[in-house]
């Protein structure tokens, strides 16, 4: 009894972290079989119990971040260990409502109808959960999520993004419990992976060619704690940055690109710092995207990437829309945001607007937004021809989120079917194909250089037009499946 009700939960919720941890799409497919098994023949108080074992070793794992991070930046570890409570405490309600409906819908001598269920309750209340926390992206959990650790495995994206790649993780799991029981022939569910992984394949060797030329974009990451205060290396800093701009030029490329809030104060014409980073562009007319605030009034700025002319024009400029929940952003707009380094709250952009390059059009997001697929889909739809994600990861440069950052850029690739262009400070930085392909350059302590080469791209997917179809087909086959049950 100990075994099945307490330890298999348990186990199933270390499997989870370590496939959503490392991205593995075959542990992802199999971690929840101990808790399924648990829960195969137990009534609904018992599957609660189970689950709510299953939610508090997941959660106290996946929030494990949570303390240490909140020591770094503003020195308070005991608050963060009461946040990772009620962190654990919500997510263990979705976990409960997820399986708790399932118990009481399943019908047990039919694993293929239970494995479609549990995969469209996962994908309606994916949707519902990421509508209440569009700006706190610690509560992005997805089941598949960790299938975007392999480009066989996530093709499948540009249909119905991250919550088609949940729908087949659960359902994989679902099968497998029903075929160790001898339940469902285990022939078939070869057959099943074998029609998952060739779709997969063909979709990616599809989408696998380039057109026209390629656009060479320099990534200029600083990689400084962002813990270090001007005031008191001010001048070791700009050396820095200069010396960065410097080497940049002996690179030459259509496009530098900096991280998230590189220049920590706010934009103001003729900046003598920002000239001086910008000269060593004239020579190669090379246009520069810079990270910095915008004053809104006293108090507020918004968190913005600038498109400058190596003259110093501003040729447009994307302010972040989704500002961090009480991080950046103040609570129901009463007091400042809990950000003790920047002083001041982030206001919500109120437009995803395009940056317009001669060779092409940008779509510009920033840090948290890697994680919602709806700015992305806006952005090309506005028009976009690729994505630059700016951000500094050196808040969490010690967790599983700068890799998790990076990999939610590769969904937002697949699903628009766009190059992105990634630079973080102190995180990930890279290319990330249309296809799903990856150019990954992981954290390093010092500052440095790297040059990728993006190309335009112009295909729809089903997921930008219609990024509501798998809710709405997942709600009709909850009911379908409850109807056929009776």
């Amino acid at each position: 009894m100990f075994v099945k009700r307490i330890a298999f939960p348990v186990v199933s919720g270390v499997l989870a972290i370590i496939a959503l941890f490392n991205l593995l799409p075959w542990l992802a497919a199999v971690a929840l079989i101990p808790l399924l098994y648990a829960i195969k023949k137990a009534t609904l108080p018992e599957t609660l119990k189970a689950t709510a074992i299953f939610a508090i070793s997941f959660g106290f794992c996946f929030f494990s971040w949570i303390p240490a991070s909140a020591g770094v930046f503003n020195g308070q570890m005991l608050s963060g260990i009461l946040v990772l409570l009620v962190f654990t405490l919500v997510l263990g309600i979705y976990f409960l409502l997820t399986f708790g409906l399932y118990k009481y819908l399943e019908n047990k001598s039919a694993p293929v109808k239970n494995a479609l269920l549990l995969g469209a309750i996962v994908v309606v209340l994916d949707y519902l959960k990421d509508s209440l926390f569009s700006t706190m992206p610690w509560f992005d959990f997805h089941f598949g999520n960790a299938l975007a650790g392999s480009t066989y495995t996530i093709q499948l994206a540009e249909l119905g993004g991250v919550y088609i790649l949940s729908f087949f993780a659960v359902f994989f799991n679902v099968l497998l419990v029903a075929a160790f029981d001898r339940q469902f022939p285990v022939k078939w569910l070869v057959v099943v992976l074998a029609v998952f992984l060739g779709i997969n394949l063909g979709v990616y060797s599809y989408r696998s060619s380039k057109e026209g030329e390629g656009i060479k974009v320099n990534l200029l990451t600083e990689n400084i704690d962002p813990r270090t205060k001007w005031e008191d290396n001010g001048n070791q800093i700009v050396n820095q940055l200069l010396q960065l701009s410097d080497r940049a030029a002996t690179q030459p490329a259509a496009l530098n690109v900096w991280t998230e809030t590189v220049v920590p104060w706010t934009y103001l014409p003729n900046d003598d710092f920002l000239n001086a980073i910008l000269k060593p562009t004239l020579a190669n007319g090379t246009l520069t995207i810079m990270g910095m605030s915008t004053q809104v009034d006293k108090g507020r700025v918004y968190d913005s990437a600038y498109l400058l002319h190596p003259d110093g024009k501003v040729l447009g400029r994307y302010d972040k829309n989704y500002p961090l929940a009480v991080i950046e952003s103040e609570v129901k707009g009463k007091g400042a945001a809990l950000n003790e380094n920047r002083g001041t709250s982030v206001a919500a952009g109120k437009q995803a607007f395009i940056l317009p390059m001669p060779q092409a059009k940008i779509g510009v997001y920033i840090c948290n937004e890697a994680s919602l697929p709806q700015l992305a889909s806006s952005l090309t739809n506005s028009g976009a021809d690729f994505f630059v994600n700016i951000s500094n990861d050196g808040w969490f440069a010690n967790s599983f989120i700068p890799k998790q950052h990076f990999y939610y850029n590769r969904l937002r690739a697949v699903e628009n079917r766009r190059d992105v262009v990634a630079n973080s400070n102190l995180g990930y930085k890279g290319l990330i194909a249309a296809n799903g392909d990856m150019e990954i350059h992981p954290p390093r302590m010092q500052s440095e250089l790297t040059q990728v080469t993006v190309w335009k791209q112009s295909a729809q997917t089903l997921y930008q037009l219609a990024p509501w179809a798998m809710l709405l087909l997942s709600i009709l086959l909850i009911i379908q499946l409850k109807y056929i049950r009776k």
